[in-house]
């Protein structure tokens, strides 16, 4: 070559759309960030979760445990925690007072999903002072808020739960402290 500016000049250009292209290349191999719609999708039980993930897939709707009631009939002891099933029926008896758990819907967090609150089982139960249907009140216990209830001066309290069983304790009228 004549004039070695040229070439240098040349070999500069092609180092520079060498770097320009490894970084374009770069940028485009680079996994995208991408920002969830707020949208929501309401649940079978009333409920609505939101976007999540990097997909910004909807998060899935709480577990729902109804299996029905069973025919059996259990005896439970006031002031004693009892666990409970859903669809199991206890008796309390002197004076009668009946139990049922219709459902328990777990609606925790799910412990790979970053949520702004830790969420809570709730179980469904009906109440029965008397004759069974006889002044049947259905009530939502929660394993954070409305731990209690008050059904015909009995107090019925959610000690925890799970998605398949609640520890519940009755108290007698007249023995609440």
């Amino acid at each position: 070559m004549k004039n070695p500016s040229i070439a240098i000049l040349i070999i500069a250009v092609a180092i520079v759309a060498g770097l320009i292209g490894f970084n374009i290349k770069k940028v485009a191999q680079a996994p995208k960030q991408m920002a969830c719609t707020m949208e929501a999708k309401m649940c079978d039980d009333g409920s609505a979760v939101g976007r999540t993930g990097p997909n910004c897939e909807f998060a899935e709707c709480p577990n729902v445990v109804n299996k029905g009631s069973t025919e059996k009939v259990l005896l439970g002891e006031f002031n004693q925690p009892i666990e409970m099933l859903v669809g199991e029926h206890y008796a309390f008896v002197e004076p009668k007072f009946f139990l049922n758990v219709y459902k328990i819907n777990d609606g925790r967090c799910p412990a790979d999903v970053m949520c702004i609150w830790q969420g809570e089982i709730q179980v469904t139960i009906g109440a029965y002072n008397g004759s069974v249907g006889a002044g049947m009140q259905d009530i939502t216990l929660g394993t954070v808020n409305n731990k209690t209830a008050s059904v015909s001066g009995y107090l019925i309290t959610l000690n925890s739960a799970t998605k398949t069983s609640a520890t519940i304790t009755v108290q007698q009228p007249g023995t609440i402290k």
